[in-house]
């Protein structure tokens, strides 16, 4: 049996650019967390003082059904990713601790 010959061929995707990801990661997060808030904590939030926990996507969800800021000083915020195909994720992560912490949240990484 005779087999086709192989080429190596190469495959570019167009994608967007973001020339300032701190700034960008920044305002994305107050945009859908709506900043620091004194309001009452997000439904389903941990109290910082019991030690729980809530994971920026439950305080993501909940600022963003509420539409105000979801992220109260002390509160501890979980943050996770994966990196496969995600461009410069460590530039991501570090922004996405520091507007945390720029909002009174005690991140860590899972």
């Amino acid at each position: 049996m005779e087999f086709p010959k192989w080429r190596r061929i190469r495959q570019h995707f167009e994608g967007p650019v973001v020339e300032d990801i701190p700034g960008r990661v920044r305002d994305e997060l107050i945009r859908v967390l709506g900043g620091p808030s004194t309001q009452g904590a997000a439904p389903g939030a941990a109290d910082p003082a019991s030690g729980g926990t809530a994971t920026a996507a439950s305080a993501a969800s909940a600022a963003s059904a509420e539409g105000s800021g979801r992220i109260r000083p002390g509160m501890r915020v979980a943050v996770t990713a994966g990196s496969r195909g995600i461009a410069n994720i460590p530039i991501i992560l570090q922004s996405v601790i520091r507007t945390l912490k720029q909002m009174g949240a005690d991140p860590f990484i899972v």
